[in-house]
């Protein structure tokens, strides 16, 4: 936003530095007159040390006074002492006025390095600023090009049979989420008979790779014995290896756990600290309310 603003701006600062050097420039055929410098001073002037010398002088009977050495827009801190050395109080000097605005006079003519540095910063300035708003645009708006396509997620809604062999190929190369799509393939029968076994076996290479989902299903296969041999210590294990990476449904099936006392002991404010964990979720919220009756019934 700022950067918009100052672009905004920049114009006009443009514009008036444009206009001092046209004038610097023009200020060579001014004539001059006869003046006096009145004061000298160091003088703060947009939070700089600048050299304020005033001086006064007259044209066709009119009296005039001005502060302007030079059109340069500042004069460098080491300068200083020898712009008031030349200009001291009392000094006789001479004052060019332009002809159609007497008001306007300076004492030393013409442009030079100080008048035109200003002009070239501001627009060096304003071209970056230009360009770094218009790269910021792309990179927000343009759109990038689209990652290749490699889970089923990406292209089921384009080709399913495409999408259902990259995940199988992915998941032979040992890619622990498509591992864990194979797994609910045999679960649902998706394309594939229906095979608890073969679903505990890819449910296995997931987990052991950590992967969050894979650990929790596979605990509900042991938990129930289905396509395994019945085994609650090694659900509950796998129960909380999930639930450590913030598993909802694994929150919910300690919870459960807890509540009927299976592979731990039974525990109802173990199972309420669970399901709590996963409030929100409506296996919880049943399994909070029935704790509710429980506990209504005491």
């Amino acid at each position: 936003m700022l950067s918009l603003i100052a672009i905004v701006l920049f114009p006009f600062a443009i514009w008036h530095l444009w206009k001092n050097i046209q004038m610097a420039k023009a200020s060579t055929s001014w004539p001059g007159v006869d003046g006096v410098v009145t004061a000298a001073e160091r003088k703060r002037i947009a939070l700089r040390l600048q050299p304020f010398v005033t001086y006064s002088y007259a044209v066709n009977g009119m009296n005039f006074t001005s502060n302007r050495v030079s059109f340069a827009a500042a004069i460098p801190k080491k300068q200083i002492d020898s712009v008031l050395a030349r200009y001291p109080a009392g000094q006789a000097v001479t004052v060019h006025y332009q002809p159609d605005n007497p008001a306007q006079a300076v004492l030393e003519l013409g442009s030079g390095p100080l008048v035109v540095a200003p002009f070239r910063t501001l627009i060096f300035v304003f071209i970056f600023l230009i360009l770094v708003n218009i790269v910021s645009f792309l990179v927000k708006y343009i759109e990038p090009p689209k990652p290749h396509i490699r889970t089923y997620d990406d292209v089921v809604a384009a080709d399913p049979k495409l999408g259902d062999r990259l995940i199988r190929q992915d998941a032979e190369k040992g890619n622990a989420r498509d591992q864990f799509y194979v797994g609910t393939w045999y679960i649902l029968g998706h394309d594939v008979a229906k095979d608890p076994a073969d679903a505990a076996k890819w449910f296995r290479k997931s987990a052991d790779q950590g992967y969050a989902d894979a650990q929790v299903f596979l605990g509900q296969l042991y938990g129930s014995g289905t396509g395994v041999e019945k085994n609650l210590t090694e659900a509950i294990a796998l129960f909380q290896k999930s639930a450590a990476q913030q598993n909802v449904r694994a929150y919910v099936c300690l919870g459960y756990s807890y509540e009927k006392g299976l592979g731990v002991p039974q525990d109802n404010k173990q199972a309420a600290e669970w399901y709590h964990k996963a409030k929100g979720d409506p296996r919880a919220e049943a399994g909070l309310k029935r704790l509710a009756d429980v506990n209504s019934k005491l």
